[in-house]
């Protein structure tokens, strides 16, 4: 397939050059498409990241919920002192 110059009438028919008529379409075209790549590529790459931060958020977390062993130890409930005497000075 021989290249189309710029100045070359447009292969549409139209009268025109190339240049003013299809070849504006024609990059526009490809630029949206390289746009799109580049937005797809950023949206895995953040995408990526994010579920590798909730992976280690998700170890972090384990590593500093207590043990059900640990938890044995401590009551389930509180309760208050029965009299606030012992709070006044």
């Amino acid at each position: 397939m021989e290249k189309i110059g710029r100045n070359d009438p447009c292969p549409c028919g139209s009268g025109k050059k190339y240049k003013s008529c299809c070849w504006k379409k024609e990059q526009s075209e490809k630029v949206t498409k390289s746009m799109q790549s580049r937005s797809i590529k950023a949206l895995q790459g953040g995408i990526a990241n994010m579920i590798s931060d909730l992976g280690t958020m998700n170890k972090r977390i384990k590593e500093l919920k207590p043990k059900e062993e640990d938890s044995a130890d401590l009551p389930e409930k509180v309760e208050p002192p029965e009299s606030s005497e012992s709070l006044e000075p």
